[in-house]
């Protein structure tokens, strides 16, 4: 069982800390931890179509028009909470989210398939629990260990399960994605 605490853990372990018992404790190491967490959550949730974070919605077309370029907009899913669109179904023209709406040539509705934000922290898969244990620890290591190369080699780690975690979507009959020559280079370095 996936427990926010247990995931710092897991950040802390990598650097060497020893464990908190609670998110609230004020040991400094807690007190970074709680301040990081969501935002890190967020941003790991966003880098990577995580499948444990796919959800889908249909979406009203909003009364507001936008002023120009497109002509219409709708509202991204508030609940649960949208981190990122991956897809538009049946449409493969211009589109962008300017703060919470989708503008857009389309009418309604409109079908997503969107990276939701995960607030129960048993809905992670493994590989997600340690992706974001990684970047926390690539966040934390410096106000901790006061070292760069702790800094350097989390942010490796964390690339590292972002990788792994692409490699095991191909696997599990997900869209496949297409390699950049760089993402390839760098994957061999």
């Amino acid at each position: 069982m996936t427990s926010f605490v247990g995931i710092a853990n897991i950040a802390l372990i990598n650097l060497g800390e020893t464990r908190i018992t609670s998110l609230d404790d004020q040991q400094k190491k807690a007190v970074l931890c709680k301040e990081r967490l969501s935002d890190i959550i967020d941003a790991v949730l966003r880098a990577h179509p995580w499948k444990c974070a796919k959800t889908r919605a249909v979406l009203p077309l909003h009364a507001d028009v936008p002023p120009y370029e497109y002509s219409a907009q709708f509202m991204l899913p508030a609940n649960p909470y949208c981190l990122r669109v991956l897809d538009i179904e049946n449409y493969t023209d211009k589109w962008e989210i300017e703060g919470r709406f989708i503008l857009a040539n389309l009418g309604a509705p409109m079908r997503i398939k969107f990276i939701k934000r995960i607030t129960d922290p048993n809905e992670f898969d493994a590989l997600c629990v340690q992706a974001i244990a990684a970047r926390l620890s690539s966040v934390l290591a410096m106000p901790i260990t006061q070292s760069q190369s702790h800094v350097d080699l989390m942010w490796k780690m964390y690339k590292e399960k972002l990788m792994e975690a692409r490699a095991i979507n191909a696997q599990e009959g997900g869209a496949q994605e297409e390699l950049s020559a760089d993402q390839w280079i760098n994957s061999r370095a």
